[in-house]
């Protein structure tokens, strides 16, 4: 019951009378062929709608004389001419003026005809008369038997490829006219065995080669003979190679023998495939400029030299002051204390008047306020004499003896000191608890009339290895401008009427701070409070060597 696809020959039989005597029927299955020409078929017909769908490309036929007799989509979009209008005309129509009186199609359909296939690009013109660059390629059809059939022809716009092919011989030549026109500089070309393949004006003036006597040498020319021996150009080259640039500086030989200081860079130049086409040099003159660096490193070397000297002198000239100072505050004490004691048993004497009684009190606080000056710098100087020894502080106590000191201060002022969870860090304990009662007598000093001091010290996050503490307060606060001078000894923002004090206290915390290898920073608004941040590390890292 399958049906197949049959060729059938059916033949009338007669005897020898000429009498029908029936029939012969010859049958063949020819189900395979038909199966093969239908597929034949169906792939001339997707062909076909193939050509016609291509937009990018013109696909036509020509018969033998140059006729049109097919057209696609992709002709019609690239020379403006629909299929009703063009076929049947000579191809003629697409080509210049001049070319057609060249008789260049006759020639293209011969050439065609004797190669089979021939490829051109040239100018075409489109059929509202503009011209384009295009790329063809006509090839000759031919039956079984070598008969010619006619051509089919393959058209291509290029004529945005050809715009930047233009644009990049343009560019091209505006940089070779750009890099011969350089003068301070040897630009040039190398092929991939080190022979020299262009040279610019800098590297004749540089170098004292012209063009004709240089290219084709090898660029080992350009380096004196212990550097040749030692195989150093090669080496360069292999260098740039494989890392794709190599830079130096170092002595280099001109034509005449001289030698001078270059700078040179050479760089592998690869095509798109990678494989090495050659490297380009650029050479500069750095000879007056060594010149001038070995002067500036000998006077540098000088100027280190004096500076080490007065910086000697003036460490020395420090050392001695603040054993003057430590020397000087010490001895005042016992002389402050007799003032002081014979002072009050004046002050109590009834034999004095009125007027001398106010006399002494007046000279018995200037006494107080002479010991405190005294013991603020006996302090100051201690930091720099005394040793240092570090061992595990909690700061939270720290700040608990601290303000234990200051109870009577903070009680009279009424006072709030918020202090948050401190971390432990290696230090000196006595400097930590001076460092807190500092900023904390700072804070109580510099409050505001009729507003209870509040200080608040706290934890920060801190780079690696260090901590930050942060102890702000609501007191008269200070102009930013001046947040590195309250750290000098004796500088002052306030006259002593107005707030009392040595003008040491921020300095001895500065001391202390640097110490440990540490830094503070403070931060102030006029009427807001102060903030002091400081930051310490972990394990303490003494800046100075202290004095024995």
């Amino acid at each position: 019951g399958v049906p197949f696809w049959a060729n059938v020959v059916i033949t009338r039989v007669v005897d020898e009378r000429g009498a029908l005597v029936g029939s012969a029927k010859v049958t063949r299955d020819l189900t395979e062929r038909r199966a093969a020409e239908e597929k034949i078929k169906r792939s001339e017909e997707k062909l076909q709608i193939l050509v016609e769908s291509v937009r990018e490309y013109a696909i036509y036929m020509l018969d033998p004389e140059g006729t049109v007799v097919s057209w696609n989509v992709g002709a019609q979009r690239i020379k403006g001419y629909t299929a009703t209008e063009i076929i049947g005309r000579h191809f003629s129509a697409f080509f210049t003026p001049e070319d057609v009186a060249a008789n260049r199609p006759k020639w293209e359909l011969e050439t065609a005809t004797r190669l089979e296939s021939m490829s051109d690009e040239g100018w075409r013109v489109r059929k509202d008369g503009r011209r384009f660059w295009a790329n063809v390629v006509v090839t000759a059809l031919r039956d079984k038997t070598g008969q010619l059939l006619g051509f089919s022809k393959v058209t291509r716009d290029m004529s945005e490829r050809r715009e930047a092919d233009e644009r990049l011989r343009a560019s091209e030549q505006r940089l070779r006219d750009m890099i011969d026109a350089v003068k301070d500089y040897a630009i040039f070309m190398l092929d991939p065995a080190g022979h020299v393949a262009t040279w610019n004006g800098g590297a004749e003036r540089l170098k004292g080669y012209r063009a004709g006597e240089i290219i084709g040498a090898h660029f080992s020319k350009f380096y004196p003979p212990e550097d040749i021996a030692a195989g150093k150009p090669a080496w360069e080259l292999e260098t740039a190679d494989r890392v794709g640039r190599y830079e130096e500086e170092g002595w280099r030989i001109r034509k005449d023998g001289s030698r001078f200081w270059a700078n040179v860079i050479l760089t592998a130049v690869r095509s798109p495939d990678g494989s090495l086409i050659g490297y380009t040099k650029v050479t500069r003159d750095m000879t007056a400029r060594r010149a001038s660096d070995e002067a500036i490193r000998l006077s540098k070397e000088d100027l280190a030299a004096t500076v080490r000297q007065r910086t000697a002198a003036l460490v020395e000239s420090n050392r001695d002051l603040e054993q003057f100072a430590y020397i000087a505050s010490h001895d005042l004490q016992e002389p402050i204390r007799r003032v002081l004691v014979y002072g009050d048993r004046l002050a109590t004497s009834s034999s004095l008047s009125g007027v001398e009684s106010e006399w002494m009190r007046k000279l018995t606080l200037s006494a107080i306020r002479l010991k405190g000056i005294v013991q603020d710098l006996l302090n100051f100087s201690r930091l720099s004499h005394a040793r240092h020894v570090y061992e595990d502080v909690d700061l939270t106590s720290a700040v608990r003896e601290a303000t234990a000191d200051l109870e009577v201060k903070i009680g009279e002022l009424k006072a709030k000191i918020h202090c948050g969870p401190l971390p432990t860090i290696r230090a000196n304990r006595s400097q930590m608890i001076h460092l807190f009662q500092n900023l904390i007598s700072n804070s109580l000093k510099f409050s505001r009339p009729a507003v209870p001091p509040e200080i608040t010290i706290r934890s920060e996050a801190a780079p690696a290895q260090h901590v930050r503490i942060v102890v702000a307060d609501n007191g008269a606060g200070f102009e930013q401008i001046y947040a590195e001078r309250i750290f000098k000894p004796f500088q002052r923002l306030h006259s002593r009427d107005v707030y009392d004090g040595s003008g040491i206290g921020l300095s001895i915390v500065q001391r202390i701070v640097q110490n440990h290898g540490g830094t503070v920073t403070a931060f102030g608004e006029p009427s807001r409070g102060a903030r002091f941040v400081i930051e310490l590390p972990v394990k303490p890292v003494p800046v100075f060597e202290p004095l024995v």
